[in-house]
């Protein structure tokens, strides 16, 4: 079909496919805000969650046992109250450690409850209908392999044909895929220079370490 199809049909079906593209992208968004995303935070991320989590927990149970074992103060000798402090203090410590990972664990597992049940929505059900019959829709009305089905592949074709370097679709993927060569092969020459560079670089710091080493002995 392509091969029979004129510059001006092929215009159009880019057209056409870029616009359901957009919508599918619309749709994506939509679903994407539905749902809660799980919590991720990483190395330093957890670290100063669980520190702020440490600190919160701490305090609560500090003012709260302060409170309550007041009355052991005017009883017992110092001493022995101190050494009641530092292992309530130490058991605290245990608590929150062995607390945060379920803790973190028990919000992402409500998270994902909360999910399931947005996906039986019926605006989630809704949107999934629909980006479905949009794909169903590209698979038999357009003629961009699913490979070049995204906006910038699409916006190239229309640029190869307005511009008179390509006449059909198969001409506009050759002369795509070649310029995606060149690309690529204009990156590597890219990153070798700045490994050159850096090298150039080092070779030189050493060098000059070495002439200053060697006018320090002197």
């Amino acid at each position: 079909m392509e091969d029979t199809m004129g510059k001006n049909e092929l215009l159009l079906n880019i057209d056409e496919t870029r616009n359901l593209i957009k919508k599918l992208q619309n749709i994506h968004r939509s679903l994407t805000s539905l749902y809660k995303k799980p919590i991720k935070l990483g190395c330093l991320g957890h670290l100063v969650f669980f520190i702020v989590y440490w600190i919160a927990v701490s305090f609560s149970l500090a003012y709260i046992l302060d409170v309550v074992f007041y009355p052991i103060k005017l009883v017992f000798p110092q001493n022995m109250v101190d050494s009641f402090g530092t292992a309530i203090a130490i058991l605290i410590l245990v608590i929150v450690a062995f607390s945060y990972p379920y803790l973190f664990n028990l919000i992402n597992k409500k998270r994902l409850k909360v999910n399931a049940e947005i996906a039986k929505s019926a605006d989630t059900i809704r949107l999934e209908l629909e980006k479905q019959t949009i794909i169903d829709y590209i698979k038999t009305h357009s003629v961009i392999p699913d490979d070049y089905c995204y906006l910038h592949a699409l916006n190239t074709f229309e640029k190869y044909l307005i511009n008179n370097r390509a006449d059909s679709l198969k001409e506009c993927i050759n002369l795509f895929e070649q310029e995606k060569r060149h690309d690529e092969q204009l990156q590597e020459i890219r990153v070798i220079q700045q490994i050159q560079e850096a090298t150039y670089q080092k070779a030189n710091e050493a060098a000059t370490i070495g002439w200053i080493n060697l006018f320090t002995r002197r």
